[in-house]
Formats: C-alpha cells, sequence, structure tokens
C-alpha cells in the first residue's frame, strides 16, 4: 500500500491521466484523484478538497494551464502545482513559472514527475510548518505581551496598594506634624482676640476722655488703664504672635503640599524632577518618624534635573528613611547623601541603627521578606523599591555591619 497522496487532475484525456496515476503509483503513492477538464469543473473540485497535489496539462480544448494556475491561486490554496505538457516551448515554460506554477514537466520526460512532485510536497510542507510555527509564535507574542501588560497592572496596583499603606502607617505623624503648628495658630489666635478686647476698651476709654476734655486726673486713669491692659506689651507680642502663626500656615501648606505630590498615582508619568527637592518633601512627610529617633544630617551635592517618575522615586526613598529611623532603638543619626558621577546619580541613606545580619542581605530586597514584627511591615517596601529603581534604569544596593548600622545606595541615570 503506497502513501496515500490526493491529486486534482486538469486532464481532457483519459488515458495521459491514467498514465500520470501509473506513475504515481511506481513512486510510490496511493493516488486519490478527481479528473476535471472545465473551470467550472475545477473551481468545484477545488472546493471540495483538501489536495495535496494539482497537476494540470497546459493545452486543454476549453481551457488552459494558465487559467487553470489562476483559478487556483485565487484559492490560496498552498500546494504544488505542476504542469505535465507537451512541448511548448521554453518561453512559454517561463512564462507558466513566473505566473507561479511549482515545476514545469514535459510528457515525454516523465522520470522527472516523482522528484519534482516530493521535493515540492516537501516545501510545501516546510512551508505549512514555517507558517503554523509563526502563527504559533505569534499568538505566543500576544500572549506574552497580554501577561506583560497585566503584570504591569498588577505591579502598579500593588505599588499604590504600598503607598497608601505607607501614608496609612504614616498618618498619626503626619497628623502630629500638621497639629502642632495649627494649636500655635489656633492659640495665637485666642491670645490676639484678647489684645483685641484690651486694646479696644482702651482706646473707648480714649475716646470718652478726648469728648470731656478731661482734667489731669482722668489721664491718669487713662494711663493707669494702659498699664492694666499691658498695652505696650502687646503691641510689641502682636508682632511676634502674627509671624508664629505664618510660619505654622507655612509649615502645614508645606507638609499637605508634599503630601499630594508623594501621594499623586501617575503610573507612567516622567516628568523632569529635581531629586533634592524631591528627597527634602519626603523627609517632611516622614519627619515625625525620624526626629524622636535619630539626628538627621543632610550632605546633598549639585545634581542635575532628570526625567523620572518623581511620584514613585518618592516612595523610594520613603521606605528607605522609615527604614532607618525604625533600625535605630534609641537614638542615633542619619545621614542623606547625594551626589553624581558621570551619567549617574547617587543616593544614599545611611543610619546608626542595628544593622542587617550577613544572612539577611541576599533576601532584602525579596517579596514579603521582612525583619520587622507581625503587624509592622507588609515586607513589600524593599521588594518594591528595587523594582521602582529598577524601572528608572537604575539599582539599588544595601552595605550592612550588625550593631554598626546600614547604608542603601540608589543609582539612577540621568535622562534629560
Amino acid at each position: 500500500m503506497g502513501q496515500p497522496l490526493r491529486v486534482l487532475i486538469v486532464e481532457d484525456s483519459e488515458d495521459d491521466a491514467e498514465l500520470l496515476l501509473r506513475k504515481l503509483r511506481q513512486g510510490g503513492y496511493e493516488p486519490i484523484h478527481t479528473r476535471v477538464e472545465t473551470a467550472g469543473e475545477m473551481g468545484a473540485a477545488l472546493g471540495s478538497g483538501p489536495w495535496d497535489l494539482i497537476v494540470s496539462d497546459y493545452r486543454l480544448p476549453r481551457f488552459s494551464g494558465l487559467q487553470a494556475l489562476a483559478l487556483f491561486r485565487k484559492t490560496g490554496l498552498d500546494v504544488p502545482f505542476l504542469i505535465v505538457s507537451g512541448n511548448i516551448g521554453e518561453d512559454t515554460a517561463v512564462e507558466a513559472m513566473k505566473a507561479g506554477a511549482h515545476d514545469y514537466i514535459m510528457k515525454d520526460r516523465l522520470q522527472r514527475l516523482i522528484p519534482a512532485i516530493r521535493r515540492e510536497l516537501k516545501d510545501a510542507a516546510e512551508r505549512r510548518l514555517r507558517r503554523l510555527s509563526g502563527e504559533a509564535l505569534r499568538k505566543k507574542h500576544e500572549e506574552l505581551e497580554e501577561a506583560h501588560a497585566e503584570l504591569k497592572q498588577a505591579q502598579a496596583r500593588v505599588i499604590r496598594q504600598e503607598k497608601m499603606a505607607s501614608i496609612g502607617q504614616l498618618a498619626a505623624g503626619i497628623t502630629h506634624e500638621i497639629n502642632n503648628p495649627m494649636s500655635f495658630i489656633t492659640g495665637n489666635l485666642g491670645i490676639l482676640k484678647t489684645y483685641l478686647e484690651g486694646i479696644t476698651k482702651t482706646i473707648v476709654a480714649q475716646e470718652e476722655i478726648a469728648d470731656k476734655h478731661a482734667p489731669p486726673e482722668a489721664l491718669e486713669t487713662l494711663q493707669a488703664l494702659r498699664e492694666k491692659m499691658k498695652i505696650d506689651y502687646i503691641l510689641k507680642d502682636v508682632g511676634n504672635l502674627i509671624d508664629q502663626s505664618l510660619e505654622g500656615a507655612d509649615r502645614v501648606r508645606k507638609i499637605v503640599s508634599d503630601l499630594k505630590t508623594f501621594s499623586r498615582m501617575e503610573e507612567d508619568v516622567y516628568m523632569i524632577e529635581d531629586i533634592n527637592a524631591a528627597l527634602d518633601s519626603t523627609i517632611n512627610i516622614v519627619w515625625n518618624e525620624i526626629k524622636y529617633k535619630a539626628e538627621l544630617v543632610k550632605e546633598f551635592g549639585e545634581l542635575p534635573l532628570t526625567r523620572c517618575n518623581i511620584s514613585h522615586l518618592n516612595q523610594v526613598f520613603m521606605n528607605l528613611l522609615v527604614n532607618a529611623a525604625q533600625a535605630i532603638e534609641k537614638w542615633g543619626k542619619i545621614t542623606v547623601r547625594t551626589r553624581t558621577q558621570g551619567d549617574d546619580i547617587y543616593v544614599s541613606v545611611a543610619d546608626t541603627g542595628s544593622g542587617i545580619p550577613e544572612e539577611n542581605l541576599k533576601k532584602i530586597f525579596e517579596p514579603f521578606f521582612t525583619t520587622k514584627a507581625a503587624g509592622k511591615g507588609t515586607g513589600l517596601g524593599l521588594s518594591i523599591s528595587y523594582d521602582i529603581v529598577k524601572m528608572h534604569g537604575g539599582d539599588i544596593t544595601v552595605e550592612s555591619e550588625v550593631g554598626k548600622g546600614s547604608t542603601f545606595i540608589i543609582r539612577i541615570p540621568v535622562v534629560r
């Protein structure tokens, strides 16, 4: 039993068709065939496929090999199309090949038929394999792109959730930082109200005395009132109270402004930013976490502006600053340094805290790894910080010694 081969024969001669079938059987094939003579018959046969091979005569009474070839090409089928005919001349053979025929074989040289069929069937199979591989690769690429997009969305959600969790953890401290200046303002306004009441009484008394053209003893009474109401002291103190209130209001304004900058949720907004200014804003937000634990030293170098997602970088700075404060048990020092080297900006946060054991250093940036007590952290802060710095084309490293402290170093390239 030979290899099954579904072949469509375009031939008006039954004898010639039988000769082709005999050659196919001799070549190891078991042809399953249909013979057609007209365009209509061929169109119907093409639609009833599938076919492995099409063999066409060049000259037919009501049809031609070129017409058969054109009809075949309209279907978009990718199977070998061979023309087997008598002597028609080299120019005609070239024309047929240009029109899309895979090979041209003379009827008096049918010994070429089987090798040509094997070659063309192999080429067609390879084309189908490449096409299927290309489609599979394209599908995999689309799946990967979709998975990448979903991963980015999930990563953005995690960053947002961690940011909101961080703000939640800092809420008490931020409230304290706002309440302190607000208490100054409220207290000062109360004192100013009392001052104004005293000044009002004095002014009213002065007007009454002036209206009555008062004698000297009335003026003495007025002076006694001025001393009782401490008018001279009030006039000196009013300026200080107003200055303190303005300073407190400015402190609140700055905290709110920095908190708005920190809380921005844009995922892919990269703008030209000042890293030193961003660090100042973040320090302002986390100040309540630091001021009771450590002396803060800022050693900022001159930095070029760089294109970055400052909201995300602020989250990194906040994580490092809060971690530094939490690593200090009693009283210590936190040093924040910035500098440039080549086309890179370096930011380091060093503390004199407890340090990180060597066995934990390799795991410090892994998701959910934490040395804090349960409920004190998600274990995602440093992992997210690592990802954010990587998104900016940079890296983050840590140096630590138990009992002496840790230094986290961020490197990000300058992007203009």
